[in-house]
């Protein structure tokens, strides 16, 4: 079976920076409670696993290989059967000691996977800690011009999401600005693309 980064053409043009819009986190086998409903719903009553070791394995750590910084990522609830106890087992995998460096990669956008935990817990109080920043999520049919424009009244510090527009409507459109219609005084403002194929997005 061939790796991952075996497979990866580093010849072609990548983006710089990339932040992943969308990715969950998943553990039928250990969380019962609230996640029963996507356990119900695949055949066999198999598990579906999908942690952050996984997300590092399979997505940071080949962006690493083509010289991509992995600026951070949007955590999307996953159907849970209860949304408060899902977003306490996310906390907690972020904040446990097996997951330092995971989440290092996830928030600061790229130290090494494999820095030991006291190694970043020295790093963390050497450097000042970064602002958080406070995204809203892109939602389809809600990220509309109209509902951008109403949250920039709310605030003005909010980082906004556009609805996902396609690779291949922006290469090939001739309006552009009918499916962007965007105003500048919307800024910050980050729009999300969609498409199967790399090179295009």
């Amino acid at each position: 079976m061939t790796s991952t980064s075996e497979t990866l053409d580093t010849s072609t043009a990548y983006p710089i920076e990339v932040i992943d819009p969308h990715h969950h986190f998943i553990d039928t086998s250990s969380n019962p409670t609230f996640q029963s409903f996507l356990k119900s719903a695949v055949a066999n009553g198999n598990d579906i696993l999908s942690t952050p070791e996984d997300y590092h394995h399979h997505v940071i750590e080949p962006l690493q290989t083509l010289g991509i910084k992995f600026v951070g990522s949007v955590h999307v609830e996953a159907m849970p059967d209860d949304g408060a106890e899902e977003v306490r087992w996310v906390e907690s995998m972020c904040n446990g000691t097996t997951a330092t460096a995971i989440t290092n990669d996830i928030g600061e956008g790229g130290s090494s996977s494999s820095s030991s935990s006291s190694s970043s817990e020295e790093t963390a109080k050497e450097e000042p800690r970064k602002q958080k920043e406070f995204h809203i999520a892109p939602m389809l049919d809600v990220s509309t011009q109209e509902f951008c424009h109403f949250m920039r009244i709310l605030t003005k510090r909010a980082i906004l999401w556009t609805e996902m527009v396609v690779d291949d409507t922006i290469l090939h459109t001739e309006h552009l600005d009918h499916h962007l219609p965007y105003h500048p005084k919307l800024s910050p403002i980050v729009v999300q693309i969609g498409g199967r194929n790399a090179d295009s997005c």
